[in-house]
């Protein structure tokens, strides 16, 4: 295997014995095969074809080679889920940067079935070496719609906000980094626990945008998603004044909240998510929610007034390094 780069060259159908195949690295952005290895394998033992023999292959300026497409099969004929061909046929794309590389390599990924947007996610954890340790995390389940709500008023966002748009996965991942890291340490601890926890797609929302408010390092947030996660509820109604995250829970235990499909109905729901954790966080109490008007709650508004890595002044006079907010609140 000897490839000499070449700008804007791309080579097609070279021979590849497996060794040679087996010692190229998976591409920097590569997704969690793991997740479609059984699929693939199945496909690759029960209906093999020619085009299972063809992968792509990136090189780079400084000769750094990486496979571009054919990882999955990589890993089910490492492991012995299938059998290892003997010839492989590459193409092999000479590209300037990652940036190049990644847009090829998201090419090969949209004709193809098995990948799906969640899976893109985890492509962008490990770009950006995140450790992702829950396995609720590491399967990206419902990434993309939460992603996207968290990122949908956020100011000064360059990228475009279009969940088909690989800058959007691997952009809104950056932006959002720290967050993401600590809200799966947070579910990796109740899965450590045996304790059944399935985060919807506003909880995760809600969840990501109060830790970039409030930070990812503020143990009275944590306590109230706590609570909430373990159904604690210290109101027993009645017209009784309570703190947020209880008035959440009894509501959520009343109401059975399911998302909604359209997005009046989505907001509204993040509307209330988020006044009652508001409410918790000012150690205000709740007796009655009162749906603000559209485009008036906390939702549309909430990072009104935003500065990144400012200092916020809490009640008792510290200060903590995290970001600012004007506080958007419904009135109760």
């Amino acid at each position: 295997m000897n490839f000499i780069y070449e700008a804007g060259k791309t080579e097609r159908n070279i021979p590849l014995t497996y060794d040679e195949f087996a010692s190229i690295p998976a591409i920097f952005c590569n997704r969690d095969w793991l997740q479609r290895c059984n699929q693939v394998a199945e496909l690759l033992n029960e209906k093999p074809n020619s085009t299972q023999l063809d992968v792509a292959l990136m090189i780079y300026p400084d000769g750094h080679i990486e496979i571009g497409d054919g990882n999955t099969r990589a890993y089910c004929w490492e492991t012995g889920k299938a059998p290892r061909p003997a010839t492989l046929f590459a193409k092999v794309h000479h590209v300037a940067n990652q940036d190049e590389a990644r847009a090829i390599y998201n090419s090969y990924d949209s004709d193809k079935s098995v990948e799906k947007s969640s899976h893109k996610f985890t492509g962008a954890f490990r770009e950006l070496n995140m450790n992702i340790q829950s396995k609720n995390m590491k399967k990206g389940t419902a990434l993309v719609n939460t992603m996207l709500d968290a990122v949908r008023h956020y100011p000064d966002a360059s990228f475009p906000k279009v969940t088909k748009n690989p800058k959007f996965i691997i952009e809104s991942s950056r932006l959002f980094k720290n967050e993401l890291l600590k809200m799966d340490e947070i579910i990796y601890s109740f899965e450590q626990q045996r304790i059944k926890v399935k985060p919807s797609t506003i909880l995760k929302t809600v969840i990501l945008m109060l830790m970039k408010k409030y930070g990812i390092n503020n143990q009275k947030l944590f306590d109230g998603i706590d609570q909430l996660f373990k159904g604690r509820c210290l109101w027993s109604g009645n017209g009784q004044p309570t703190d947020g995250v209880s008035f959440l829970n009894k509501e959520l235990e009343r109401h059975h909240y399911t998302p909604q499909s359209t997005r009046h109905q989505l907001e509204e729901q993040l509307d209330f998510y988020l006044t009652c954790f508001i409410r918790w966080m000012d150690d205000e109490q709740m007796t009655i929610y009162r749906r603000p008007n559209e485009g008036r709650g906390p939702y549309r508004n909430f990072y009104n007034g935003f500065v990144e890595n400012s200092t916020l002044r809490r009640r008792d006079g510290n200060n903590i390094s995290v970001s600012t907010f004007t506080s958007p609140i419904a009135e109760n």
